[in-house]
């Protein structure tokens, strides 16, 4: 099988990416590298339009994978250029698309204009693809090879409910889509904004703190985003933490001598996530479950995105089918 090596978003570290492209030889794979995984533009792997180009090139050639070297910032910057691309000369349909993190903001151009499917997962250059124990690897190739995710870690393992709203009474079957919260967000009021419409709405994050989750969380609300979404499932909110901020102890003095300290008791990741997703909850009075082992982690199931599972509490989350 062939694989395109892509850089959309940003600098790559190079020790990095040659371990991973030993990597994917040693998995059987026949690998042909993007020209700009070398480059480097600000925080970025090339300009914009040399990402673009690039992308692009192994949108046609004839790989069966474009599989993203790493994440970061500068997907969406692509975009236009990738519509123009497009329009001008069409794509090749019928690939898979295999990343996540800031690659969330080409899910849904990927989709809706080339026809391709999406496996949210390792990237290339990233350690929890070339440190991938054997359960995640094995996975990941037969999603990969045979659309088949019966070994994966997250298929029918119990969830652990935040609101159950009327799943209890009934499973819910719908697709799935989503990827990182602070992309999504970014998406905001773009061409590119992801439709979360009669789907399972995925999320995950890493540092940020559960404030600006919340705040992040708010945005969607308010824009009407999470409208019709049918459930939520959440996958790890790594390095996300809740800090109080220090106020005075007491009127001083000595200036340089302040004494400081908490204003309000932290909360535990646990306590954080209940209350900011159980507020959330409230408003919008459907199920949301988290537990998935899906992530900026070492341990980094793959996830097929719209695909279509079925959601319940017994066997929390499942694959149906992948179109």
């Amino acid at each position: 099988m062939k694989v395109s090596v892509v850089a959309t978003s940003s600098v790559i570290p190079q020790v990095e990416l040659e371990l991973g492209l030993k990597a994917l030889a040693t998995l059987g794979f026949e690998v042909k590298c993007a020209e700009n995984l070398s480059d480097q533009d600000f925080a970025y792997a090339g300009s914009v339009q040399t990402r673009a180009q690039q992308f692009y090139q192994s949108a046609c050639d004839d790989s069966d994978i474009c599989w993203a070297v790493r994440g970061g910032y500068g997907a969406s910057q692509i975009l236009p250029a990738l519509e123009q691309l497009t329009a001008d000369k069409g794509a090749q349909p019928n690939k898979l698309l295999i990343g996540y993190s800031d690659l969330t903001a080409l899910y849904q151009f990927v989709s809706e204009r080339w026809g391709w499917r999406i496996i949210h997962g390792p990237m290339v250059a990233s350690k929890d693809f070339r440190e991938m124990n054997t359960g995640d690897q094995q996975s990941l190739l037969a999603l990969i090879e045979q659309r088949s995710c019966h070994n994966s870690p997250w298929q029918k393992q119990p969830l652990q409910w935040i609101n159950q709203a009327d799943i209890a009474q009934e499973a819910l079957e719908a697709p799935l889509f989503g990827g990182n919260l602070a992309v999504i967000c970014a998406m905001l009021g773009t061409p590119w904004q992801l439709d979360f419409k009669g789907k399972i709405l995925f999320l995950e994050e890493i540092a940020e703190s559960w404030c600006k989750i919340e705040r992040m969380l708010d945005q969607l609300f308010f824009a009407g985003c999470l409208n019709e979404c049918k459930a939520i499932v959440l996958g790890k909110f790594i390095h996300c933490r809740d800090s109080s901020p220090l106020g005075l102890k007491d009127i001083q003095t000595d200036q340089q001598n302040e004494q400081k300290e908490a204003i309000r008791e932290a909360l535990t990741e646990q306590q954080a996530m209940q209350r900011v997703f159980g507020s959330l909850a409230e408003k919008l009075n459907i199920p949301i479950a988290s537990g998935l082992s899906i992530g900026h982690f070492d341990e980094n199931a793959a996830l097929p995105l719209l695909a279509n599972y079925r959601l319940s509490l017994d066997h929390g989350l499942e694959l149906l089918d992948w179109p």
